[in-house]
């Protein structure tokens, strides 16, 4: 089975991205306005809410609720 090892590697390197995305876009949000990147829940811009984990999952969720916020429906 020589397709398993580059398989499980690719898959790892897919999961490594989309959790160091997912951290970049955090900070990216967070240190202009001044929060704290460290302690806090995730919220969104619009409407504050908080999102809930589910809803931190990096592409599956985004795909899920189609890049809104699952509670005002805004971008």
């Amino acid at each position: 089975m020589p397709g398993v090892p580059d398989l499980f590697v690719k898959t790892f390197v897919l999961v490594l991205g989309l959790l160091c995305g997912s951290f970049a876009s955090v900070l990216i949000a967070r240190l202009p306005a001044g929060e704290n990147w460290i302690k806090g829940r995730s919220h969104c811009p619009k409407c504050h809410a908080q999102i809930p984990w589910w809803q931190n999952i990096p592409l599956f969720s985004f795909l899920l609720l189609r890049g809104c916020c699952g509670q005002c429906k805004k971008p």
